[in-house]
């Protein structure tokens, strides 16, 4: 039987964060979802390979040959991010009004809205492009040498930009799933996302804050079980390998990736359903429309009965000539 659905949110900064892990954990079909939407993180294992001139050429030829499969993989990936970070959105806005999202309606929602998320995301670009602009300064006397000021300037600048950032952040949170969930355009969705952000400042910064510090916590807490299962790598990594080092790679990276991947699919469904409730909290699901009851309809009062004293009065004749 499926659980009635809410129209309440939560309204605390801990029933957002309790709502949160509660969508994360009992909504499987989320983590999917959560892992294409680029939930990972890039790592770079390196090497110890110095190319000289030749190898040089050769690997810039193989980058220019590769260089439109690249490309294509790169907007395949983009758009599955995309989609992906839609029907999220929509599934656990679902999950958190009570529901059990499904992986067709998750995907009807990416789908509907994905021109539009499309759209957002070129604004969002644009926006933060001009964090470059603080830096400018700086950068430019840092280039003529005058180091002391470049530096204040870089520091300044550095500052803004945090500040600025920190905006841009939690009003991209907040617009996109106004796009998502209530249909704005991708100029409109970062005019509501400003908008939220204006309403409540300060509890927008202490959701973000509570966010980041979560991140930290949990990121620690995973990352010791898994450096302990990578710990064979490290010889491998730095150059200094032996027999058993190299036995026990293929072992560790069978057990280390899928639980990387899983960490990451949950901490990407986590944090999509973290700023869902907190933007539902900020704009209530509507309320379903009130049932009234119809009063039944009164019955015809039944025809007197006839008095049994009554005598009809006698017919009168015609009248006389």
């Amino acid at each position: 039987m499926q659980a009635p659905e809410k129209t309440r949110p939560p309204e605390s900064y801990g029933g957002v964060f309790q709502s949160a892990f509660r969508i994360a954990f009992k909504n499987p079909i989320l983590l999917l979802f959560g892992l294409l939407s680029g939930g990972g993180g890039g790592y770079s294992w390196g090497n110890r390979f110095h190319p000289g001139h030749e190898e040089m050429r050769d690997a810039i030829a193989h980058a220019l040959v590769l260089l439109p499969l690249l490309s294509v993989l790169a907007i395949v990936g983009i758009a599955v991010a995309i989609l992906a970070r839609g029907s999220l959105i929509t599934g656990t806005d679902r999950a958190g009004r009570g529901g059990r999202p499904g992986f067709r309606e998750c995907l009807a929602g990416g789908l509907h809205a994905f021109w539009r998320q499309f759209g957002f995301t070129l604004v969002g670009l644009g926006f933060f492009l001009l964090l470059l602009i603080p830096l400018i300064p700086g950068i430019i006397h840092l280039v003529q040498h005058h180091v002391g000021i470049g530096a204040l300037m870089l520091v300044l600048g550095g500052f803004l930009d945090l500040c600025l950032g920190t905006v841009f952040m939690l009003s991209f949170a907040y617009g996109a799933r106004a796009v998502v969930l209530d249909g704005f355009g991708p100029l409109s969705g970062w005019r509501a996302g400003f908008r939220m952000f204006g309403d409540h400042p300060g509890r927008s910064i202490v959701l973000g804050v509570t966010f980041v510090m979560a991140w930290i916590v949990l990121g620690v807490m995973i990352l010791i079980p898994i450096l302990a299962m990578v710990a064979p790598l490290l010889p491998i990594l730095l150059g200094q390998g032996t027999p058993l080092d190299f036995a026990a790679f293929v072992p560790a990276l069978i057990v280390g990736v899928p639980i990387l991947l899983v960490i990451s699919a949950w901490v990407a469904t986590f944090a999509s359903a973290f700023w869902t409730m907190a933007y539902r909290w900020a704009r209530p699901w509507p309320e379903p429309p009130a049932i009234t009851e119809t009063p039944p309809m009164p019955l015809a009062a039944p025809p007197p009965l006839p008095d049994p004293g009554y005598v009809p009065p006698p017919e009168s004749g015609p009248a006389p000539a």
